[in-house]
């Protein structure tokens, strides 16, 4: 731990990361990706430019056609790229691709993706440099627990640096077929991915855990935010410049039901494994 940054590579190792206090807005790109949640993306759209005016702004719509989302793009002096839907399992790493591609195009320091009901409330104190990517670090997984070696970055908050963005991309490694033809072979190793893999989505958290395992890029705990992803977090004294979840009220009882039938389909399995037994 080096002034609130641990960096993990890819075999668990521990390695110092560099850090700078010194950045303008315009080295920082966010990428907000949307899909019919025009309420929430228009309230974090609102947060973001009262923290972050002059920052560059993708907004990208990943299938959804609603024309709001365009007149939203230009309010906000965001770039807006109606794109097709990549979130299906027979596209593989096509929306990762996608978004290195775009902040490649025009690249700053960083590239900062978040969520529609992700918060930012203060500018950053500092950010990593050097090649990785960084946020909160989850060591475990949501829906069975099983340990994550490496861990993941939770997608509610995900940063690379220029460096990570360009290594990632000219690798290739999200251009491969077998992340749609063999999801168990490559990205959905653990119980909750292949669990999604089956019912024909990616994950675009693993997805990027997958790729830095792969090109042997180092991912960094970033305690300038806390990025969870369900529950409350205390940011009392503005702690954390972005946090997340901070999903509208009636969002909340399908995630909780999605989470107890993957806890529900755990305890089935391992009471008919007894009964075989």
């Amino acid at each position: 731990m080096v002034h609130g940054v641990k960096l993990v590579t890819p075999d668990n190792a521990q390695a110092t990361p560099g850090r700078t206090s010194l950045y303008a807005q315009h080295d920082l790109c966010f990428h907000l990706q949307v899909y019919h949640d025009f309420s929430l993306g228009r309230r974090c759209l609102a947060r973001l430019r009262a923290v972050f005016p002059e920052a560059r702004v993708l907004l990208i719509s990943d299938g959804d056609d609603d024309p709001r989302w365009r007149d939203l793009a230009l309010r906000n002096q965001a770039h807006y790229v109606r794109g097709e839907r990549l979130y299906e399992l027979a596209r593989g790493g096509a929306i990762v691709r996608r978004m290195l591609e775009l902040f490649l195009a025009q690249p700053g320091r960083w590239l900062i993706r978040i969520d529609t009901d992700t918060r930012l409330h203060r500018a950053f104190r500092w950010l990593p440099t050097g090649p990785c990517v960084f946020g909160t670090l989850e060591h475990r997984t949501v829906g069975h627990g099983e340990p994550l070696v490496p861990p993941c970055v939770q997608g509610g908050f995900m940063g690379f640096t220029r460096e990570a963005a360009t290594r990632l991309f000219s690798s290739g490694v999200f251009e491969s077929p077998l992340l749609a033809t063999d999801p168990l072979g490559t990205w959905a190793d653990t119980h909750d991915t292949r669990e999604r893999a089956s019912h024909g989505r990616v994950s675009f958290d693993h997805l990027v855990r997958y790729g830095c395992r792969t090109v042997g890029l180092a991912v960094a705990e970033f305690d300038e935010v806390r990025s969870l992803w369900r529950g409350r977090i205390d940011n009392r004294g503005l702690r954390f410049a972005a946090t997340h979840p901070h999903k509208l009220w009636w969002q909340w009882p399908g995630l909780t039901l999605s989470l107890w039938l993957a806890r529900l389909g755990r305890r089935a399995r391992a009471f008919l494994a007894a009964r075989q037994a």
